[in-house]
């Protein structure tokens, strides 16, 4: 016994330094030599570990390390033999080490903490350890994985995360299936719905409109070729429409594979609020420079019209009675049209895209310019009928058209020719002298051409600039053809303009057409035949006496009895005493004392089920009665077709169980 311990007796006094693993690779396969300290079958685990692997007394002193400590932190293990683990930490960890060996050292335990380690360099590296503790060997076992680089990648994170949220576009993310799996702060402040709120829920569902056929549009866009740009109207959380311009990116793993969509939204609302203003102001301008031409036309139409009437009294020839009620017909027919379609322009709100044929507007266009043009310029139109037809907004299609039909006007003061064409064009990809980013494919192509003045070649590239114009200050604001063009190519179109000077200019608009044999059928306009009527009641309410008088003539002829108020309140009083009996009512919108919408709403009251037609002369009324139940509307003039059809749907709903024949 004497002899075994004096054997171990030098153990005891050996250096305080760690027993080193060996660093270096065996040869061949010749295996590392153990370790001192440590089992023959720990060696080659120790050696090879990527892991920092340490077996530390309970007082935190190194006692075995592997060779990962020098890998990874520079530091051998006679260097940290020479301290206890704690004297290597980050001072601001060093509470957290103590508490954590403490513990270790009082039971069996397994503790994990991360702190900061120093390195060879005298910097920091952050570790993340785990701890095994057996008190009763007097050992901890350590565990420590280099956790800086992750720890500077979540830093890079934090920093772009909190950049992101200093940006005021939406910036979200989500998944292939329209999962929402990021939401910015700016996506916060512009839609409404916090992160917590939008995160998980489906993109299409939270913002867009049911259906929207241009979010399916773009979602497939972005799958197909990876990236998608556009605007669109999503809703917000307060039901508010939000427009956005929108950057949509579709993002892949490292395997190349589709597994996100990034977008990027700028809040577009107040400026397209500002465009819409813009527009309705570049339309006045418009309309001030044709108002002198309009006034001289309508005079040119009710004259015939009043003529016609003094002549009616005094003839009882059937034949001219019949001649002259035609005059008055065609006059009144060609004064509604032209009263139709300067209102149809000049209230256009615009964003309402629809399949058209363009030549059909044209036609329009080239009948008010003959109306309201001087004489002196001869307007020709050149419209075939097969041309391909365009999505596209009719209100902007015609500020475009008079915008440019306007400036061609000025180019003329003396006179001159105004020619408007539409043919159907195929364009390949390259095309000598048309724009780089021109799409193969079919196109609608509108030319304006006029034997003006001509643009001089020095303002030829500057015409489309806004607030460039070579008119006085006084005859334009120079925004007309910036308007044009901007129109245009919010129709995925483009403008090709050639000019001479004292020969004339030439504007070229070509707009994208819709597939070859895609063509809106036009369908023949039939006259239906009326059967009459079987003495139903109708209540008939107008303060226009003249309304009152043609509408019952109309009505009577069509086997109907009538009945007459020249007010809302004289309209409650009358129905009151034949509500059994009347089957409809007809209503003026704009009247006096008791306008229509109110006598509406006081006559559904009494009568839930009655069939009302509202009537007006303002195609705004028309949003107002539809927007109420059980209400037709017809606009003023209206023909007798219109008249009798509306009365015919009214009376034939099958709940009006009161409907009486006389």
């Amino acid at each position: 016994m004497k002899s075994s311990r004096s054997k171990q007796k030098p153990k005891k006094t050996k250096t305080r330094a760690a027993t080193k693993l060996r660093i270096s690779e065996p040869a061949g396969n010749t295996p590392a030599p153990p370790a001192s300290g440590l089992p023959e079958e720990w060696n080659h685990f120790f050696s090879v570990s990527q892991d920092l692997l340490a077996v530390l007394d309970l007082e935190g002193s190194f006692k075995v390390l592997s060779p990962s400590w020098q890998r990874v932190l520079g530091l051998d293990a006679e260097q940290l033999a020479r301290n206890a683990f704690v004297a290597y930490v980050h001072p601001e960890d060093r509470g957290i080490t103590t508490d954590a060996f403490q513990k270790l050292a009082a039971r069996p335990l397994r503790n994990w903490f991360e702190i900061r380690f120093q390195d060879k360099t005298s910097g920091w590296r952050w570790l993340h350890c785990d701890a095994n503790s057996l008190p009763d060997r007097g050992r901890i076992y350590l565990t420590a994985r280099d956790l800086t680089e992750h720890k500077r990648a979540e830093q890079v994170i934090r920093e772009q995360a909190a950049l992101l949220d200093q940006a005021h576009d939406a910036i979200s993310v989500r998944d292939l299936n329209n999962k929402i799996i990021f939401w910015s702060h700016g996506a916060e402040v512009l839609y409404g719905w916090s992160a917590s709120e939008a995160v998980g829920r489906d993109f299409v569902e939270l913002l867009c409109r049911k259906d929207d056929p241009e979010v399916q549009v773009a979602i497939k866009a972005a799958a197909e070729t990876g990236v998608w740009n556009g605007e669109l109207t999503l809703l917000a959380k307060s039901g508010s429409e939000v427009v956005a311009k929108n950057c949509w990116t579709l993002l892949r793993d490292l395997e190349g594979k589709p597994k996100s969509v990034l977008s990027i939204a700028t809040d577009i609302t107040e400026k397209k609020k500002l465009e819409t203003e813009f527009l309705r102001v570049q339309r006045l301008e418009n309309v001030g420079a044709l108002a002198s031409g309009i006034a001289h036309d309508l005079n040119n139409v009710l004259a015939p019209i009043l003529m016609a009437t003094s002549l009616i009294g005094h003839d009882a020839s059937g034949q001219r009675h019949a001649h002259l009620l035609e005059i008055i017909q065609a006059n009144a027919q060609r004064g509604a049209e032209l009263i139709k379609q300067i209102l149809s322009f000049t209230r256009g709100q615009g964003g309402n895209l629809a399949v058209i044929h363009l030549e059909s507007i044209l036609s329009e266009v080239a009948r008010m310019l003959r109306h309201t043009f001087p004489k002196s310029i001869e307007i020709q139109a050149a419209l075939p009928k097969d041309i391909f037809p365009v999505r596209a907004d009719v209100t902007q299609i015609h500020q475009i058209l008079m915008n440019l039909c306007v400036n061609a006007r000025d180019a003329m003061p003396d006179g001159g020719v105004l020619k408007i064409e539409a043919r159907s064009v195929s364009l390949d990809a390259a095309q000598p002298g048309f724009p780089d980013d021109v799409r193969p494919g079919q196109y609608t192509v509108v030319k304006i051409s006029d034997t003006g003045s001509g643009i001089p070649p020095e303002a030829l590239s500057k015409i489309f600039e806004p607030f460039f114009t070579t008119k006085a200050v006084d005859q334009g604001t120079g925004l007309g053809l910036f308007t044009v063009r901007k129109l245009v190519s919010e129709h995925s179109g483009f403008i090709q303009v050639l000019s001479k000077v004292n020969t004339g200019s030439c504007f070229e608009l070509f707009f994208p057409a819709l597939e070859a044999g895609s063509a809106v059928d036009r369908p023949a306009e039939v006259v239906p035949a009326f059967p009459m009527g079987r003495g139903q009641k109708i209540l008939i309410v107008d303060d226009e006496r003249a309304m009152l008088e043609i509408t019952e003539a109309i009505l009577r002829k069509f086997g109907y009895n009538v009945l007459l108020a020249e007010n809302g309140i004289e309209a409650l009083s009358t129905f009151a005493r034949y509500k059994d009996q009347i089957g409809l009512v007809i209503v003026d919108i704009m009247m006096p004392l008791l306008d229509g919408v109110t006598t509406i709403g006081a006559l559904q009251k009494m009568s839930p089920q009655l069939a009302i037609v509202g009537i007006s002369g303002l195609a705004t009324n028309e949003g107002v009665c539809r927007s109420i139940p059980r209400v037709q509307f017809l606009h003023k003039p209206f023909s007798v077709q219109s008249l009798l059809s509306a009365v015919q749907t009214g009376l034939a709903d099958p709940s009006l169980s009161q409907l009486r024949a006389a």
